[in-house]
């Protein structure tokens, strides 16, 4: 037996309703009047229409005689404030002396020792990076230290296991 049309039509209505109200439920971080920076110059969002943004180069605005504008797809506006939050975010997690990423130090002895000294380190930045994961945060300063001294299991490092098999993990590290 056959539905009748008019029902089935009815339903598709109901679908494409709610699939409209779910797309208009979600709000855009783009608003009119935002200030964003593309390609390093400054721009203010002008109008948002059809999932495009027409934005005004504010970096020319007081010195041509006429606007600039530039139409971009609302996808790419939202991707460049996600990627900015992303950053300031992580600004904040920066030191006073702004340091994010580790600097190389002769002091810090990287790389430096025989296969024992070696085989500590690796150990001992296993267990730091193990520690800073599960706490799901940066690491300091001193951590960073510990983390450069980390120098894989290639090459001669390669030895320590086979002298783990005979001599076992306390010889190998005394």
């Amino acid at each position: 037996m056959e539905e009748p049309k008019e029902d089935s039509q009815s339903l598709e209505q109901i679908n494409l309703f709610s699939i409209t109200n779910n797309q208009e439920s979600e709000k855009s971080i783009v608003e009119e009047g935002q200030e964003i920076e593309i390609d390093n110059r400054l721009f203010i969002v002008n109008k948002i229409k059809d999932n495009e943004v027409e934005l005004i180069d504010k970096t020319f605005n007081n010195t041509v005689g006429f606007p600039i504008f530039r139409h971009e797809p609302i996808s790419f506006i939202e991707e460049i404030l996600k990627e900015r939050t992303i950053e300031s975010e992580l600004e904040e997690t920066i030191d006073d002396e702004g340091l994010l990423n580790y600097k190389y130090n002769p002091e810090d002895e990287i790389g430096i020792g025989g296969l024992k000294t070696k085989f500590r380190n690796n150990i001992e930045a296993i267990k730091t990076l193990k520690t800073i994961e599960t706490e799901n945060r940066l690491a300091t300063k001193e951590e960073q230290k510990i983390l450069a001294k980390y120098v894989g299991w290639g090459g001669g490092m390669s030895q320590a296991f086979d002298k783990i098999i005979v001599y076992g993990t306390g010889n190998i590290l005394n």
